[in-house]
């Protein structure tokens, strides 16, 4: 009728049988039938018409449907919301069943309603499929379905199972997904935290790398929480590459005490293999204290090595004979350790360098030997190292039994005699001296990798290989990471062993194109090394294109990947050496 397309009800048909009406076609919703049948009745008053809840008027579906499935970090709860069709309604339980057989959950708040105004949702098993597996793999896990695009959030253990999720949804049937799944480092590459703490006329300065922000602001709170007010430096970095170590664990007890304990300066260097300590304390009972406080953490790690330089203020002084003077200059630091007659061309070696050298430090370790023994060559040590500050990028000072050792980087091929000329008219007469200076463009010799450190690099580089998505070359940041770990390990090792980098693509499409593919994905890789350090002189690059080993269609993203490896050693008689892969 006429008067029904006016009104809006265009989707409405109207049949007479003498004057007994059948209204049948799609509003809507629900007040639109009352409103159908209140129009028919005023322009047919003598036709008979159905009641409202008996007339096959339906509502017309119009909406999307939408549904939120969301596990909270850390939770064991799940809530699932949102709206689906009425024809939909066994979904509810299909997601009261499979979220009910995770083990790791212990309450579902299932909130979904019927609406009749929502289109039905064809892949609404595939979805519940793609629920159950991210919240069985990720503790902060969330999937959101709003009108045709479907939001994937949470934290998996690997590729593999990112790529077996994101296969399912792609089988859900929606226009868009938005993946914001991240893979987790591994743990077995993590290695544990590492801090050293130093403490000198300026405050406490913490230096080194934490696996978390909670970790390091953990820490900080430490300090901030003492009592006697501390003047920190934080320079402490935070990588997904490191893990906690155990003395985390203690450090609440542990820091309080080394600054209550040591006088003055102090060094405190946590690995995960070994404690040093190094300082001045009152007397043998507050070391034998000092060392007590570390018992728990020991008992808990056994294998950890506590290592002390802890001297006793009141200790008898030391024979004259045992004179030696160690200075070590490194970036923006200048340490001054061992022990001296007298210690007070320090204010003048000070005040010397301050002004030449603003952003310098000097760290005074040195102890006096007690005795009233002239020492005029001391009063030339300011000159001195004046001269090698300015004339070195790093250097190693040792003067011990009338022995001078000098080891370092100089700037230029004259400096090393210019150094020496100068030590021999600074310290006393007849000193020996030894200059080991190298100048700055000459590199030091590589020594092979020893094979325990070569096995255990060979393993870890395997278990990094780099992943790539179909027909593409850019490296993704999931991956990149990797390549960071890559290089830290390569860096740990100290050498710079020859690598061999490998290209492979999967084995859809043209094989030639495949190649090139493959060599483009190892190119790229090879320039993150670069970038991170790795000299590009000391890599290999090859590719074996596709990869032809019978993997199934559902591991096929294993073939788009780039290995790196250590090279091969060559033999040579019976020794094995590192060789250059680029002679």
């Amino acid at each position: 009728m006429a008067q029904l397309a006016g009104a809006g009800f265009d989707g409405v048909d109207v049949r007479f049988d003498h004057l007994h009406a059948r209204v049948t076609g799609e509003v809507d919703g629900e007040d639109d039938k009352t409103k159908v049948l209140e129009l028919l009745g005023e322009r047919v008053p003598t036709g008979h018409f159905p009641a409202v809840a008996d007339t096959p008027l339906v509502i017309r579906p119009t909406l999307h449907p939408e549904l939120h499935v969301i596990r909270a970090a850390g939770g064991n709860d799940v809530s699932v919301s949102g709206s689906l069709a009425k024809l939909d309604e066994p979904a509810l339980a299909l997601f009261a069943g499979r979220l009910n057989s995770l083990k790791s959950i212990e309450t579902i708040n299932n909130s979904i309603k019927l609406d009749p105004r929502r289109f039905t949702f064809p892949g609404v098993a595939e979805l519940v499929s793609l629920s159950a597996q991210l919240i069985d793999s990720s503790e902060d896990a969330e999937v959101l379905l709003t009108g045709n695009v479907i939001t994937i959030v949470g934290e998996v253990e690997n590729d593999g199972l990112k790529a077996s999720l994101l296969d399912l949804a792609n089988r859900i049937g929606v226009g868009e997904i938005v993946d914001q799944i991240k893979v987790a480092e591994p743990v077995a590459l993590r290695v544990p935290s590492t801090l050293k703490v130093t403490r000198n006329r300026f405050g406490v300065t913490v230096l080194g790398t934490m696996g978390s922000d909670d970790s390091k602001n953990k820490l900080i709170g430490i300090f901030s929480g003492m009592d006697s007010p501390v003047h920190l430096t934080d320079k402490i970095e935070v990588s997904r590459l490191y893990s906690a170590a155990v003395w985390e664990d203690f450090a609440g007890s542990i820091f309080p005490t080394l600054l209550k304990t040591f006088s003055g300066e102090l060094t405190a260097d946590f690995t995960a293999e070994s404690v040093r300590l190094s300082g001045a304390v009152a007397d043998e009972a507050a070391r034998d204290a000092l060392i007590a406080s570390f018992g728990e953490l020991s008992m808990q790690q056994p294998s950890l090595a506590l290592l002390t330089e802890i001297e006793i203020q009141d200790a008898p002084a030391p024979e004259s004979s045992a004179i030696q003077l160690i200075a070590k200059y490194e970036g923006e630091l200048l340490i001054l350790d061992g022990i001296v007659f007298s210690v007070s061309f320090v204010e003048a070696l000070e005040t010397r360098l301050s002004a030449r050298f603003p952003n310098l430090s000097v760290k005074n370790d040195l102890a006096e030997a007690g005795e009233e023994v002239e020492s005029p060559w001391l009063e030339n040590l300011p000159e001195f190292f004046d001269e090698v500050i300015s004339r070195t990028d790093n250097a190693e000072v040792e003067y011990r039994c009338e022995k001078l050792l000098l080891e370092g980087i100089v700037k230029l091929q004259s400096d090393l005699q210019i150094l020496q000329n100068i030590a021999i008219n600074s310290l006393p007469e007849g000193t020996v001296i030894e200059n080991e200076m190298r100048p700055a463009g000459e590199p030091f010799p590589q020594l092979a990798l020893l094979p325990e450190i070569r096995t255990k690099t060979a393993e870890s580089l395997k278990a990094l290989p780099v992943y790539f998505d179909s027909g593409s070359e850019i490296v993704k940041a999931s991956q990149s990471e990797k390549i960071d770990a890559i290089v830290e390990i390569i860096t740990k090792t100290g050498k710079t062993p020859p690598l061999v980098v490998i290209g492979f693509a999967d084995n859809v499409g043209n094989a030639e194109y495949n190649r090139a593919l493959s060599l483009r994905r190892a190119s790229g890789v090879v320039q993150q090394l670069e970038a991170g350090g790795i000299s590009k002189e000391s890599i290999t690059v090859e590719t074996k294109g596709e990869d032809v080993s019978n993997v199934s269609r559902s591991n096929r993203w294993k073939s788009r990947r780039v290995e790196v490896s250590l090279a091969p050693l060559k033999i040579a008689g019976d020794d094995a050496s590192e060789t250059d892969p680029n002679p």
